[in-house]
């Protein structure tokens, strides 16, 4: 490297929106990695003993990491907001339960056709721009077949048998909710003073 470049790259001050997507795209990537390794092990172990390969249950890992990426996005805003990491982590464990219940009230509201056109919209709203966990863990539980064994939410369920549900809408708005929240946090980083 020449002395020049050098200078430029150790006085050069690390764009700190820059920063932020990196470690964002880095936790994401390493808990895609380490429940990768999870799911290749696990389903090996269930191939070996059971003599087939539940091939689709692979694709729960990626809906996984679309469940995920969300959330660690929320919760480096957060961070980046309220400047302490407990109170990051209780946020978006507040948040994750605030989009569950909003998806699942989406979902009952659908099942039971029996609010107001207001609180539909609203509700539909809500559903819409938020990230959507319990789609997204009902979509796991279909990859896996872990719904062979185990009861669902009916609503879901319904949603599910009946077409309703759209399954790449959900994934596509879960990642927009998360691509938003990390550009967010980027951008308060960026403005943020330093201590």
């Amino acid at each position: 490297m020449r002395s020049g470049t050098a200078m430029i790259v150790f006085t050069s001050p690390a764009n700190r929106a820059l920063v932020v997507l990196i470690r964002y795209l880095g936790a994401v990537l390493i808990c895609t990695l380490f429940a990768g390794l999870f799911v290749l092990h696990t389903t090996a172990a269930v191939a070996w003993a059971l003599h087939c390969w539940p091939g689709a249950g692979l694709l729960a890992l990626g809906v996984f990491c679309i469940h995920l990426a969300p959330f660690l996005a929320i919760s480096m805003l957060l961070g980046v907001w309220l400047r302490r990491s407990a109170l990051a982590l209780a946020g978006s464990a507040l948040v994750w339960l605030l989009c569950q219940l909003a998806n699942l009230t989406y979902w009952h509201v659908q099942y039971f056709a029996a609010s107001t056109a207001s609180t539909h919209t609203l509700v539909a709203v809500a559903y819409w721009l938020l990230p959507k966990p319990a789609d997204m863990m009902f979509l796991i539980e279909q990859l896996s077949g872990v719904h062979s064994h185990f009861s669902s939410w009916p609503e879901l369920q319904w949603a599910w048998d009946s077409g309703k549900m759209h399954v790449l809408l959900s994934l596509l708005t879960t990642l927009l909710a998360g691509g938003i929240a990390a550009t967010l946090a980027g951008l308060e980083a960026k403005n943020a003073e330093l201590p």
